[in-house]
């Protein structure tokens, strides 16, 4: 009778009536060599875009000599319609967002020509996580925030790119807002703690200061390329922002701070052209499951605070048996503390074949959840997890699934184990902030001071967040 009541439950969540009408048209998925794009716009426009972000990629690697590394490709969603679109719109004036999430980078486009739309803020987040992926190099906060706000204005046609074209007429506006002085700039870690006044200062000061070094000579003034990579060099050593710039700077602080103010009452300030490089645009195309579309949907509406839409699409998943949605289910039935269909479905689940890397992750973290509801089979659904994690760990490559085997062995005191479960799960995604903490923390933990300084330093050199910063600071003097 057990078995019977079991395999009942399972029916209700695999085999369910569609009922709902499916709200989104057909999408494709296009995959290039660096991103996977998806959307219900015609072959052409994708292209089009496709080619905007292989551009994008291939100049900021060749000019800022990039390891051009094969990271996890970043997925791109492209809508077509405003009503599809503002299902998981955080509101309604953000027309894109980019998320580096723990399963990998995010870029969402919301409807419109995809020329004629405004993709800085998405280029601008995208080169953030190039640089911190490609490269151990640390920037201080100053260069990292204008040197992408400086590239994100990128333009190109046949044969040419250009950067800094787009200057001509953001001059006016960071000048209205007022420059902070550069040692202000150089010395501030935890901007986000300051005023709307001093982070607006600070933010156009850092564009306007990195154009400056940059194209400084194109613009009437002496040419500190050399200046600048001696700097950063230095600042990446250790070596304090004041300090490397008396090492660096053959003018002085003071006297580079009036020909920055110079520079910035220039009506125009001319930007630099380069031939564009090679690159590849072959892509594959194939059309996106309906069900796998719906459980994608629900995953983006729930990181943006969309719960309701969230809960509509992983409804409308489930209804077509997408095994993701399935899994997914499995975990909330167990978060819901409704283990014993929780359980039924999971049995379910592994015993269908073939499934991917990310539904063996959710399945793991499904019993990695039951190890705190069932404490009497602790061991049983500790090892379970272990098991489905490491089978998503052969199949594909996802940081998340690195943090939970990373837990679980640290659990059963493998540190050796969770220790090269955690540094996998970074060297998967380097520029990720999350990881970064999670894993300063338990080299903290281990007293591995080398590590913790890194993965610690990246976050406070990368955070937004006053809390998190306060915390790595914490940890670091505890060492």
């Amino acid at each position: 009778m057990r078995q019977i009541f079991l395999f009942s439950l399972l029916l209700q969540f695999i085999f369910f009536a569609t009922s709902v009408r499916a709200e989104f048209g057909t999408w494709t998925e296009f995959k290039s060599p660096h991103f996977r794009l998806y959307s219900d716009l015609d072959t052409e426009q994708v292209e089009r875009a496709l080619l905007d972000f292989e551009v994008f990629r291939a100049t900021l690697v060749e000019l800022l000599h990039l390891d051009n590394k094969h990271f996890a490709p970043v997925d791109i969603y492209v809508f077509k319609s405003q009503n599809d679109y503002a299902k998981i719109q955080p509101n309604r004036k953000v027309s894109g967002f980019f998320m580096d999430t723990v399963r990998g980078p995010v870029m969402v486009v919301g409807p419109g020509n995809l020329r004629k739309l405004d993709l800085s803020t998405l280029y601008h987040e995208y080169l953030h996580y190039l640089l911190r992926v490609n490269s151990s190099f640390r920037y201080p906060r100053w260069f990292d925030e204008g040197i992408a706000e400086l590239y994100s204005s990128l333009e190109y046609d046949e044969n040419y790119v250009v950067i800094g074209k787009m200057a001509n007429r953001a001059a006016g506006k960071y000048a209205n807002s007022g420059l902070l002085d550069l040692k202000s700039l150089f010395t501030h870690t935890d901007i986000m703690s300051a005023s709307n006044n001093i982070i607006q200062k600070y933010y156009s000061t850092a564009w306007l200061f990195v154009h400056f070094l940059q194209f400084s000579s194109v613009n009437g003034f002496d040419d500190y390329n050399d200046s600048l990579t001696k700097f950063l060099n230095l600042y990446n050593k250790g070596v304090a922002p004041l300090e490397a710039f008396e090492q660096s700077f053959v003018v002085s602080i003071d006297e580079l701070q009036k020909q920055l103010e110079r520079y910035n009452r220039k009506r125009i300030l001319y930007a630099k052209r380069f031939t564009i490089p090679k690159f590849s645009l072959d892509y594959q195309s194939e059309k996106l499951n309906q069900g796998l579309l719906y459980a994608n949907m629900s995953h983006l509406a729930f990181s943006k605070g969309q719960r309701k839409s969230s809960d509509k699409f992983l409804q409308q998943a489930l209804e077509l048996n997408d095994l993701k949605a399935l899994s997914v289910q499995s975990f909330l039935l167990v978060r819901q503390g409704k283990t014993t269909q929780a359980m039924a479905l999971l049995d379910g689940l592994v015993r269908t074949k073939n499934l991917d890397a990310e539904v063996y992750l959710n399945i793991g973290q499904a019993y990695k959840e039951l190890t705190k509801r069932l404490s009497k089979r602790n061991d049983e659904m500790r090892r379970l997890a272990i098991y489905y994690l490491e089978q998503a760990k052969k199949k594909g490559r996802f940081s998340q699934t690195q943090v939970f085997l990373a837990d679980l062995y640290w659990q059963i005191g493998e540190y050796q184990k969770s220790s090269e479960a955690i540094i996998a799960a970074v060297n998967l995604m380097p520029s990720n902030l999350y990881l970064n903490y999670k894993a300063g923390s338990y080299m903290v933990k281990m007293n591995n001071k080398e590590y913790a300084n890194f993965y610690l330093g990246n976050v406070i050199n990368w955070s937004k967040n006053s809390q998190q910063i306060a915390q790595a600071k914490i940890w670091l003097e505890s060492l």
